[in-house]
């Protein structure tokens, strides 16, 4: 193929669909030392992990010489709480644990650039769901804030002792939400997380205390102020989406969910990928120049 970034689109989408229909790859360092210098002859690839919202992030650059080149590794419901729980059922923190391992034994990772997006899943979900468990319907601030104080602490603690991955290592921050009030009232929830957290259905839902969208949106913007401060603490690049998407606004403008019309809690993919673009490809640009 003559045209460079098609080659780099198809390329990132084979090896991302291998890692899809086999994580397991992801702990093979023979994979790695095949895989990433034959992505490094068409452009610059960049480690893609997080829960499903990450697949936003899934962007192929647009130069026609060096264009980024996503791998992305989903760990769909991934909590970042869970990640350093050896006993969390998804097993996602062993998994990125040994993915890093891997591409240290294969001698390719220098340098590589990986962004990490987990978050979402705990602030839209598990905190929820212990609600449910505990049987609190009213919402208190301080207990939510609390959660938040903890996962961020977990997520940390996970980026400290557990990901020694060997090349720079951005974190993203969580997206605005995208469940409409509307849709809080019918007790929507996604059914990845159901299978996973068993009893969070919509009964169980329909009893609680929600805040409003607006309010929602707010309590995303605090987390990402955790992430952002968490960042700092370790010398590491916080890169804001959620604000880059929200423009200013109170909630995600209707262009972001017009597929779903606000009842799916994932952005739709396109239209926030055009948001987003220019923002992911200059940080995977920057993390190149840093890394030499």
């Amino acid at each position: 193929m003559l045209d460079r970034r098609g080659l780099a689109r198809l390329a990132g989408c084979l090896v991302s669909a291998q890692l899809a229909s086999d994580p397991d790859r992801a702990r093979d360092p023979s994979f790695w030392a095949v895989v990433l210098p034959a992505l490094r002859k068409v452009g610059h690839p960049y480690l893609l992990v997080g829960d499903s919202h990450s697949a936003i992030c899934r962007i192929n650059g647009s130069s026609p010489v060096r264009p980024i080149i996503p791998v992305h590794l989903a760990c769909t419901a991934g909590s970042a709480i869970g990640l350093a729980n050896p006993r969390s059922r998804s097993g996602y923190g062993d998994r990125l644990n040994a993915l890093a391992g891997a591409i240290r034994k294969s001698g390719e990772g220098r340098g590589l650039p990986t962004l990490l997006q987990f978050g979402q899943v705990d602030i839209e979900f598990v905190f929820t769901y212990r609600r449910i468990a505990a049987k609190r319907a009213r919402f208190d601030r301080d207990e939510y804030d609390e959660f938040c104080h903890r996962v961020a602490a977990s997520y940390g603690g996970f980026l400290d002792t557990c990901f020694d991955i060997p090349g720079p290592v951005r974190l993203l921050s969580v997206l605005p939400p995208a469940l409409s009030d509307a849709a809080w009232a019918e007790g929507y929830v996604d059914s990845h997380v159901e299978v996973v957290e068993e009893g969070f259905g919509p009964e169980a839902v329909r009893s609680l205390q929600i805040p409003s969208w607006a309010e929602r949106t707010a309590l995303h913007v605090a987390f990402n102020d955790r992430l952002a401060a968490l960042c700092a603490d370790r010398q590491m690049t916080f890169v804001d989406l959620c604000r880059c998407l929200l423009a200013g606004r109170p909630v995600v403008d209707e262009a972001l969910i017009t597929l779903s019309g606000g009842r799916d809690h994932h952005l739709d993919i396109a239209a926030a990928q055009a948001r987003l673009r220019s923002l992911v490809e200059r940080n995977v640009r920057d993390a190149y120049r840093a890394g030499k």
